[in-house]
């Protein structure tokens, strides 16, 4: 394994951008390695001992010797196997008409249909996928991007019922005529709530604390050079901004302004809007409160600990 294999994507990227090398087609660790090794190994004069990188020369060309005696060794074996096929057919020990069962196995017919260049192509599909699937979850922000989207799900469901089809106020009543009853009873997600004012005003709420204000702070507030955004601080903003949202007291003076507002004259000014502002952010906190509890508190304070152990990995 050579020196480029033991470190981190992001450490190959830089390393790529000090020596001025295209990896624009790489989206994968491997294929850094692979661009890297290939350039060691094309412009290795240019290397002398005193070079940041000679090191990194050195690994890679004992790796392609290494690789080249391999296949020597390899090539070898091949031979020698096949003067020992050689050997058995024309041994006289060896009859042809004797009754062995040379009848070819399932599994012998089914390598046999395959061709071989596609089984490479699929190890080589398998391999790539697994590489992308590697490096996506070793990244930083995977944990938060599953957060987020963990986070909208189960928020979604809460709002997403399920409601019989002969319900379904928007289905004109001579089509209900017309249909079996038990079609009528069949269970669909009643998409009514898209009408509400409610579950706008309590998904922005929460996509602004979430993921907005959380990522504008990561933006800004960024101590690595490897990201555009820093994981630690997205992760530590949005357990910050949870708990302003989730442990902020709603305060009697607050009960008192929404009743008062319910049961007034709705006039169109701006006091009005301001109320009706106020009105919304009230009823989508209580509701994200209702919905979430302290568990995403507690995710959130997870995310800001791995996130913190990614950042002093790259350390």
């Amino acid at each position: 394994m050579s020196l480029l294999n033991k470190k981190t994507k992001a450490q190959l990227e830089e390393i790529a951008r000090d020596l001025d090398v295209n990896i624009k087609s790489c989206k994968v660790k491997q294929a850094l390695v692979d661009r890297l090794t290939d350039h060691f190994l094309e412009n290795a004069d240019k290397y002398d001992k005193d070079h940041e990188y000679y090191d990194y020369v050195v690994s890679v060309k004992q790796e392609a010797e290494n690789e080249n005696d391999d296949e020597d060794e390899d090539d070898n074996d091949d031979e020698s196997d096949e003067a020992e096929i050689i050997d058995i057919e024309e041994s006289d020990a060896y009859d042809s008409d004797d009754d062995f069962d040379l009848e070819p196995s399932t599994l012998d017919k089914i390598l046999d249909y395959i061709d071989n260049d596609t089984l490479y192509e699929i190890a080589d599909y398998v391999a790539e996928k697994n590489y992308e699937l590697r490096d996506y979850l070793s990244d930083p922000f995977t944990i938060n991007d599953f957060t987020v989207v963990g986070e909208f799900i189960y928020l979604y469901l809460h709002f997403a019922k399920s409601i019989a089809l002969g319900d379904i106020r928007f289905v004109p009543q001579v089509v209900k005529n017309s249909l079996p009853a038990a079609v009528l009873k069949t269970p669909v997600t009643d998409l009514t709530h898209f009408l509400d004012v409610n579950f706008w005003s309590t998904v922005l709420l929460w996509l602004l604390v979430s993921y907005g204000a959380p990522k504008l702070t990561s933006y800004y507030v960024n101590f690595t050079y490897n990201f555009e955004y820093d994981p630690f601080i997205f992760a530590l903003a949005k357990l910050l901004f949870g708990l302003i949202l989730f442990k902020t007291e709603v305060s009697g003076h607050d009960i008192k302004d929404e009743l008062v507002f319910q049961f007034s004259f709705k006039n169109y000014s701006v006091e009005y809007a301001a109320k009706l502002f106020k009105h919304y952010l009230l009823t989508s906190t209580l509701l994200l409160r209702n919905y979430f509890g302290n568990w995403v508190l507690i995710g959130d304070f997870f995310a800001a600990f791995v996130a913190l152990y990614a950042n002093l990995s790259f350390i």
